[in-house]
């Protein structure tokens, strides 16, 4: 796009944003002019345009929606489901491989303190499955040799994933209540 084309478009933006059309409303506009998605968002950089108090309050109940109904830890607590089954699977396995050591003096010290350690550990996730995150470390130590590697990696990722998510809620929700509390500033005035 040309400089002198980008301008107009810009003060076109610009007043847009003043009369407080929706940053949506702005980006149909834009494309309806004939301007290329790429150049769409830089032209929405460039005028640094804020969303609405309506689209952040549409936002904002989204997101509540999304918490009240739970939808948002299905994928995670089946996941965490599918551990627990997995986790079953091996408590039987390290119970058998017990019943195998005990035909070797030389060995059972050492893998019978070894499965208790993993027995121990299974208990506790069948008990509180959210300490899982928090143990992964010490487990991964431990069962290096076992196939639930890989699916406590995913289970941790899962976490990170979901933190982060919540991190950025928070940070959205502060966003709101500062422009809400702005917003009653300013009709004080």
């Amino acid at each position: 796009m040309d400089e002198l084309r980008r301008q107009k478009i810009l003060d076109i933006v610009k007043k847009m944003n003043l009369d407080r059309v929706p940053v949506a409303e702005i980006r149909t506009n834009l494309r309806t002019m004939g301007v290329t998605p790429y150049d769409i968002d830089d032209v929405i950089r460039a005028v640094n345009l804020q969303p609405t108090p309506s689209e952040i309050h549409e936002s904002l109940l989204d997101v509540k929606k999304k918490i009240e109904a739970g939808g948002y830890m299905e994928p995670a607590m089946k996941h965490l489901q599918e551990q627990k089954e997995i986790a079953h699977r091996m408590e039987g396995k390290i119970q058998e491989m017990h019943g195998e050591v005990t035909e070797t003096k030389e060995g059972i010290e050492d893998l019978a303190s070894s499965l208790q350690e993993h027995r121990d550990r299974l208990e506790d996730i069948n008990t509180s499955l959210q300490d899982l995150a928090d143990k992964h470390q010490e487990i991964h130590e431990k069962i290096d040799e076992m196939d639930i590697k890989s699916e406590l990696d995913e289970i941790k990722d899962s976490l990170l994933e979901l933190k982060s998510l919540i991190a950025a809620l928070k940070d959205l929700n502060e966003k709101i209540l500062r422009a809400n509390q702005e917003n009653l500033m300013r009709r004080r005035d």
